[in-house]
């Protein structure tokens, strides 16, 4: 078969294999078991799996160009140049083509005046988060966030969730019921939004959980900050924060801060883990836990 990378023996050529992946994902309801087949050319050409894969051959992985090569070709390890002085970057193919094929399958497509959103993934239940825009899928429910440029009133065009009738379907906006009319198989409804603020929607079929309690009465969180790292007198070397055990970035400025996302997240508890070390050397974990959709109690007025 030759040893002359992906382009001849049948390897991972991103800059094609990311399209492929989603026009798979739009053959939807024509092709059989296409979002499956989406899905699994995204996984399988990822970076992760490649480390999976070769656990001992990080070459490629930490510095690759936009091949890979076959698992039949002489060395199906190697991707792209290899480490050489020959450049000193990253040919950004793949990690750019995983993104916006994770966007493309969460249905994430900006309009004229506003977006339509038509997943394509093969699970029932799915959540992305991105800084700008999210998308999250549950029983019944479809809802998602967008923090837009500059404010404007957005017109959203939303399918259905797996099993729900369109014709049935409630919108929401910002926690609201809002009038909307179903527009080519989408329920179309207008989302104001304000610059740099994200902007919560939601549709959902009767009886579905919805984000602000809606018509089932069910709590989301609506809850997004960010928690100040170290004590003011103790400075910080480096800080790491995990939310129920997934890794946030931390936020660098006069002093260390880390996002805490919370929105979505029904009635629970979500636990905190803060691992910081001090300039000295030492190390430091704190904990914190946060009760999702509990009632604040009021605050008791002061004696005189």
């Amino acid at each position: 078969m030759g040893d002359n990378n992906a382009v001849y023996v049948g390897g991972v050529w991103f800059a094609v294999n990311g399209w492929l992946t989603w026009a798979l994902g739009e053959l939807d309801g024509i092709v059989p078991h296409a979002r499956d087949y989406a899905f699994d050319e995204l996984v399988r050409n990822s970076l992760a799996t490649h480390a999976n894969v070769y656990p001992s051959h990080w070459d490629g992985v930490i510095s690759v160009d936009d091949v890979c090569r076959s698992w039949y070709s002489t060395h199906p390890e190697q991707c792209g140049n290899g480490l050489s002085t020959a450049y000193d970057t990253q040919i950004m193919h793949q990690p750019a083509w995983s993104l916006f094929d994770v966007i493309k399958l969460a249905g994430v497509d900006p309009t004229r005046d506003g977006y339509r959103v038509v997943p394509h993934l093969p699970m029932s239940t799915f959540s992305l988060r991105l800084p700008e825009i999210g998308v999250a899928q549950s029983p019944g429910v479809l809802r998602g966030y967008v923090r837009p440029e500059q404010a404007a009133v957005l017109r959203m065009r939303v399918a259905a969730p797996p099993g729900a009738d369109v014709h049935r379907l409630t919108a929401f906006a910002d926690g609201r019921q809002v009038p909307a009319a179903v527009e080519g198989g989408l329920l179309a409804f207008n989302l104001p939004s304000t610059a740099g603020q994200p902007a919560d929607w939601a549709v959902a079929a009767p009886g579905a959980s919805v984000p602000g309690g809606g018509a089932s009465g069910r709590c989301a969180s609506r809850r997004d900050f960010r928690i100040r790292l170290g004590p003011r007198r103790r400075r910080l070397r480096r800080a790491a924060v995990y939310v129920n055990g997934r890794r946030v970035r931390v936020i660098r400025g006069r002093r260390l801060r880390a996002p805490v996302d919370l929105r979505g997240l029904l009635q629970g508890i979500v636990h905190v883990r803060i691992l910081e070390v001090t300039r000295n050397g030492r190390r430091v974990t704190r904990r914190r836990t946060y009760h999702t959709c509990i009632p604040r109690l009021p605050r008791r007025r002061r004696r005189r």
